[in-house]
């Protein structure tokens, strides 16, 4: 899964990374982005924030 992050590309660029190196970083932040995505996720249903029980009823009624 790849996120578009066209600044972050832009800012690696900049200091001179090569589009090989760029392409692995991102796809390094990527694999971060959705570990501390799916924590953050965890985190909100152990508090009660997100109500999964109501995500799965509403997503499995579309």
């Amino acid at each position: 899964m790849s996120h578009e992050r066209p600044e972050i590309e832009n800012w690696l660029s900049e200091r001179g990374y090569p589009p090989e190196a760029i392409a692995k970083i991102m796809e390094r932040l990527d694999r971060f982005d959705d570990k501390v995505t799916r924590e953050s996720l965890f985190d909100a249903i152990s508090t009660g924030e997100v109500d999964m029980h109501a995500l799965i009823k509403e997503a499995l009624a579309e």
